[in-house]
């Protein structure tokens, strides 16, 4: 197979199976533009280079009897491990199935065998590319897709080739890519169409299998895939380190001797891995559109499970890859110490026959560096790690959590959880502790977090490898509840002495904030997100039912408008020129991005009317159907309605209030900012004070 193919040629009496070690569907709607565009902008007259696929043919004698592709292989076909290339193959048919649907919803009142399409029954074109019936097994064989043992087999064929199926089918983000890509492709032969005929789809569908050009390259028999796939990447996306690992492991296990793993354990390790992989899929894409990375999930396992080291950002990858899964830890044996009877003396050919025995008995007892055993462990480790991942990122989307572990789980990640989430993650996996020994710790790390880096202005990976230990120690039972609660009470101390809390540090960051470039005071704080929404959470506890969802809070870094200045920075209104003009525009500005100032919204107000009078901004807006245009304060969070009780906005009203919000930050987080005095110092405000 050295010549270049078209798609009708390539997939001419073969079959091809993408193994369990790939990953999935990784395409995303850049490189399916990028095929689309390809194939509707190819000249008639010329073809398209689609690239080299890598292959490796699975022998005849390793398919079992009842294999539901061996009735075609006694028929002459010959089937293909895809080692490289899986990526533009699975959307060559996925686009071929948009395009067999689209034919069939043309022809909605024909049953597909008396469909023609270019020239031909669509249901040949099914046999060519997608599956062939067996009358004799009664059964479908289909040319393309995953091996049972990948997380998207099931998928694939029944949500993308339409298999019937009345069961639960297992989604991920990989899953999602396919089935994004059907909806892709659908639309653009939809659009295609129009007003046309059916022919400009026949047009399209004769350049993807005539004129698109693949490079199929065969690997020789001798050649290891395992080797193979590790060394290639995909057109679109490189592969991931998860990705790698799972390769590297399922190879591994192909390494062991038989002294040392049986063919049925060989087989029991390598289900065990697949379904490991499948397990943290599932986890990692469960929030299809929020997919989580492949890559930390792998470094916080590593942190948690092994040992960290800060040395280099890929550490983690060098460590798993090139040292403890590498082929060197199970091709390079070890001898296991044994336990030897003292050899007596006895005749010089006794001793050469003991001799003999003992050097043939040492042959038995070496064994690979690296133990099926504990292989299987850091497997199993990984699958029971997976959930409690997606726990600590998506904690109020599991009933099955604690609803007081999933509140502080989600304050966490607001404010946000910086280098904590291997710790979580082994706190949630830990057995030993109570539910509330749990709380505790995480209301510890939560105010551990608020001062240490919202407080102060301290590097965000301070501290980031004792906690890091301390997570290995955790999960290997080596650190108990009172020893961590103590760890997590040293460091927060560290910015208290004698006197209390040593404000003097939020202080200088507040100052920095009002004295730096933008001079936005409290309003640009990294804290002000978190802090304006715990102290609606904290009015919220004794009024009923949220009215802030913090989704919409904050939509992004850039979009600050979900916290609204009640004196406006741009205050050409009369009203706010009445009560604010006596000021310079230095101390202006200064009042503007207060604290006392600050609100959050309930939701967006158009930018035009940021500028209102307080008394208009207090008031919903109504039209003559007595429709509500624009929300007021009066109906808004617990903190606007707090607000418009008041019966003007003043500079004294703007003190008064940022007092009351520190005296609600020094509960909240235990922490004295010492006199009224250093307060309005705080807040910046000390011009408004008589002397």
């Amino acid at each position: 197979m050295a010549e270049l193919e078209t798609l009708k040629s390539l997939f001419k009496d073969s079959i091809f199976r993408i193994p369990d070690y790939q990953r999935g569907f990784a395409w995303k709607v850049e490189q399916l533009e990028d095929f689309w565009f390809d194939l509707i902008n190819l000249e008639n007259d010329r073809s398209h280079y689609t690239g080299v696929i890598t292959l490796k043919k699975i022998k005849s004698s390793s398919q079992p009897k009842n294999a539901n592709e061996r009735w075609l292989i006694d028929n002459g076909y010959k089937m293909y491990h895809i080692i490289d290339g899986q990526q533009r193959l699975t959307t060559s048919i996925i686009l071929i199935q948009a395009i067999i649907e689209i034919v069939k919803e043309y022809y909605k009142n024909k049953d597909s065998d008396e469909i023609i399409f270019c020239d031909q029954k669509l249901t040949d074109i099914i046999k060519n590319f997608l599956s062939e019936k067996s009358l004799k097994h009664n059964l479908i064989t289909y040319k393309f897709g995953y091996i049972e043992d990948n997380p998207s087999y099931e998928y694939f064929r029944h949500n993308i080739l339409n298999e019937p199926y009345s069961g639960t089918i297992q989604e991920t983000f990989y899953t999602l890519n396919l089935q994004n890509a059907k909806n892709y492709f659908k639309k653009q032969l939809n659009s295609l169409i129009g007003n046309k005929s059916i022919e400009s789809i026949e047009t399209e569908y004769k350049k993807l299998i005539t004129r698109f050009l693949f490079n199929p390259y065969e690997i020789p028999s001798d050649f290891d895939e395992f080797l193979a796939f590790e060394t290639m990447n995909n057109r679109g996306k490189k592969l991931s380190n998860l990705e790698l690992l799972k390769n590297r492991l399922i190879y591994l296990v192909t390494l062991y001797n038989d002294k040392e793993l049986s063919v049925a354990g060989k087989k029991e390790l390598r289900d065990s891995i697949n379904g490991t992989w499948k397990e943290v899929y599932m986890q990692l894409g469960k929030n299809k559109t929020h997919p989580l990375n492949d890559d930390e999930f792998l470094r916080a396992h590593w942190i948690m499970f092994f040992i960290y080291s800060r040395k280099r950002g890929d550490d983690y990858v060098k460590y798993l890859l090139n040292n403890r899964f590498s082929l060197n830890s199970v091709l390079k044996k070890k001898p296991v110490k044994v336990n030897l009877e003292k050899i007596e003396e006895v005749s010089e050919e006794e001793i050469e026959k003991d001799e003999l025995e003992r050097e043939e008995n040492s042959n038995l007892v070496l064994k690979a560096e690296l133990s099926p055993n504990e292989l299987k462990k850091y497997v199993g480790s990984m699958k029971e790690s997976a959930k409690h991942w997606y726990n600590s990122w998506f904690p109020l989307q599991n009933t099955d959590i604690d609803p007081e572990i999933a509140l502080w789980l989600d304050k966490l990640n607001r404010l946000p959880i910086f280098y904590f989430r291997p710790m979580v993650m082994s706190l949630l996996l830990n057995k030993k502790l109570s539910t509330e020994e749990k709380v505790i710790i995480l209301k510890k790390i939560e105010r551990y977090l608020f001062i240490t880096f919202r407080l102060n202005k301290t590097q965000s990976t301070n501290g980031s490898s004792e906690f890091y230990n301390a997570a290995r120690r955790l999960y290997n039972n080596e650190l108990n509840y009172e020893s961590l609660i103590e760890l997590l009470d040293i460091n927060t101390n560290y910015f208290f002495d004698k006197n209390g809390f040593k404000f003097n540090g939020f202080k200088q960051l507040i100052a920095d904030r009002f004295n730096g470039k933008r001079k936005d005071g409290f309003y640009g704080w990294p804290a002000i997100y978190y802090f304006l929404y715990e102290y609606e959470l904290f009015k919220m506890k004794t009024r009923g039912t949220p009215k802030i969802d913090w989704r919409l809070f904050i939509k992004s870094e850039k979009d600050k408008y979900s916290i609204e200045h009640i004196y406006p920075q741009e205050s050409s209104k009369k009203y706010w020129q009445k009560r604010f003009n006596k000021f310079t525009d230095e101390k202006k500005n200064i009042l503007a991005n207060s604290l006392g100032n600050l609100i959050p919204l309930s939701m967006s107000i158009n930018s035009s009317l940021q500028n209102d009078g307080f008394d208009d901004k207090k008031k919903t807006i109504r039209n003559a159907k007595n429709e509500i245009i624009r929300n007021g304060y009066e109906n808004g969070s617990y903190s606007e309605i707090e607000i418009s009780r008041e019966t003007e906005w003043t500079a004294d009203i703007i003190l008064n209030r940022g007092l009351i919000l520190l005296k609600f930050l020094e509960t909240r987080w235990d922490v004295n900012l010492g006199t009224k005095k250093d307060k309005i110092e705080l807040l910046n405000l000390q011009f408004l004070i008589k002397k």
